[in-house]
């Protein structure tokens, strides 16, 4: 499919989704967030995609919402509602209930939305140049695209205050040191660096990640008892699966498991 506000590229088993406004510094509108979704919907149902990366095209991964668009919505509160639940928040929930591994390739700064994309990802790769700033309240907003639940998950609740409250730019190295972001690579192997990563997930067993990532998903909300009885229902179908029998015969057989997907 083509897309005015975002690229796509499917190499090696991996999508790459690049949000492509960069003279905008890749901010999101309604039309870019819409695209966005159904990226990751065509990609759900894609065997040939097994991982997924998001960047930003040009200096910044994503500056959050475009100023623009945000103020035509002023005295309409149905219009501005509407436009956050259908845009936003169902984008988010696409992301956060993506079966598939997503890492954030976090080129440059993150700010607002930005920041809701990159923490709904599984995994947070950035640039030395990666930033990020939890910058809604600098127009009078308060926290959004599911920044108030991944947040403190990443960093604390105190931490996550402490960054709403001074809206202070994090580095990619004390980004790194507080969890906001798993890794962190030089400028000029970033890329290559990220999509080695991603094409490795690729290889691997995409319906045990998939069941992995929904148990972790489910566990903060569930006790032990109900997480032990959800892992082995998850473990029958798993069962199932001819990535589960490639990977015990390749163990009893002391070689390397060349898993499908399937």
């Amino acid at each position: 499919m083509n897309y005015s506000t975002i690229i796509t590229e499917t190499k090696n088993g991996v999508l790459t989704i690049t949000l492509n406004r960069p003279e905008k510094y890749n901010a999101v509108t309604n039309e870019l967030w819409i695209e966005f979704r159904n990226a990751l919907e065509e990609a759900r149902n894609d065997d040939n995609v097994r991982a997924v990366v998001i960047t930003g095209a040009g200096k910044a991964f994503c500056a959050g919402g475009d100023m623009e668009g945000l103020k035509s919505y002023w005295g309409n509160h149905i219009g501005f509602y509407k436009k956050l639940e259908l845009t936003t928040n169902l984008s988010i929930r696409t992301l956060a209930k993506f079966p598939k591994p997503v890492i954030c390739a976090l080129n440059g700064v993150a700010a607002g939305g930005g920041v809701g994309i990159a923490l709904a990802s599984d995994l947070i790769f950035a640039s030395e140049k990666g930033k990020m700033s939890i910058v809604f309240t600098n127009i009078g907003f308060t926290l959004d695209s599911g920044s108030s639940f991944y947040l403190p998950r990443r960093v604390g609740i105190a931490k996550a205050k402490e960054l709403m409250l001074t809206r202070r730019i994090v580095q990619a190295q004390e980004a790194l040191e507080i969890g906001l972001v798993d890794r962190v690579y030089p400028v000029e192997t970033f890329m290559s660096e990220v999509m080695s990563f991603a094409e490795g997930l690729a290889q691997g067993p995409t319906y045990a990640y998939a069941f992995g990532k929904k148990l972790l998903n489910e566990s903060f909300d569930n006790s032990l008892d109900s997480m032990l009885d959800k892992e082995i229902l998850m473990q029958l179908v798993c069962f199932e699966t001819q990535d589960y029998h490639e990977g015990v015969n390749a163990f009893l057989e002391k070689r390397q498991p060349s898993y499908k997907g399937k």
